[in-house]
């Protein structure tokens, strides 16, 4: 006779949330980003509604954290990460790209 074993894990364990939860979680472990952590989720908390069309939901909301999160402790790194997004954009149709790579143009 065969015997299964199943193991169900709930994540985070401690309370609702994701994998990001997870991540904040183990990155508040160090005091000196428990700090930054905190003080990022003011400022997602804060901005929020102006961002609505970003932030549209509370999954976005905890996405949003990690990613300022994660541009703080690594702000070099973060345009790597863009990268795709950076490509994408319309720069011909942007006034304030033309204004600052105009002179580029001219020469």
């Amino acid at each position: 006779m065969q015997k299964w074993v199943f193991l169900l894990l709930v994540i985070p364990k401690e309370h609702e949330g994701a994998l990001e939860m997870v991540i904040l979680d183990y990155i508040s472990e160090k005091d000196y980003d428990k700090n930054i952590v905190k003080k990022c989720k003011q400022f997602v908390d804060e901005i929020k509604r102006e961002a609505s069309n970003y932030i549209s939901s509370k999954r976005k909301q905890l996405k949003a954290l990690l990613g300022v999160t994660w541009a703080i402790q690594y702000p070099e790194k973060t345009f790597s990460l863009i990268d795709e997004q950076l490509k994408n954009v319309c720069y011909e149709n942007s006034q304030v790209l033309k204004e600052c790579f105009g002179p580029l143009v001219e020469i």
